[in-house]
């Protein structure tokens, strides 16, 4: 059970011309410094991105090859920074858990990951 949520924070300095799994297997190697989980998939995990002045938070989802390629392929070539916040999904039928992740989120969504993609 938790019984505290703290967000952890990371810098990941990616470029552009990287496919989606090449980034996604990055994202599971930050995870995997910060939180040492025991078995790792990215489904595990909710992952959303919002860009300063372009997606405002909370964000859009980061959970395919359209969500990297929005990030992407809609802005100008020039580095940007990318906050990306990474929460651990429970169960489903953990309701007790369900609530600890919404609320994680929410103050994740004030504490976000930070990630620098270089275009």
């Amino acid at each position: 059970m938790i019984s505290k949520c703290i967000p952890k924070g990371a810098v990941l300095k990616l470029d552009s011309d990287k496919p989606w799994d090449t980034i996604q297997a990055q994202l599971l190697i930050k995870i995997d410094q910060a939180l040492h989980p025991p078995l790792i998939e990215y489904e595990h995990y909710d992952v959303t991105f919002s860009i300063p002045q372009v997606y405002p938070k909370p964000g859009l989802s980061l959970n395919s090859t359209a969500d990297y390629d929005l990030i992407i392929k809609r802005h100008n070539p020039k580095a940007f920074t990318v906050n990306i916040v990474v929460v651990q999904l429970g169960s489903d039928n953990d309701k007790e858990n369900e609530a600890k992740i919404e609320l994680a989120k929410e103050k994740a969504a004030k504490k976000s990951v930070q990630s620098v993609i270089s275009i």
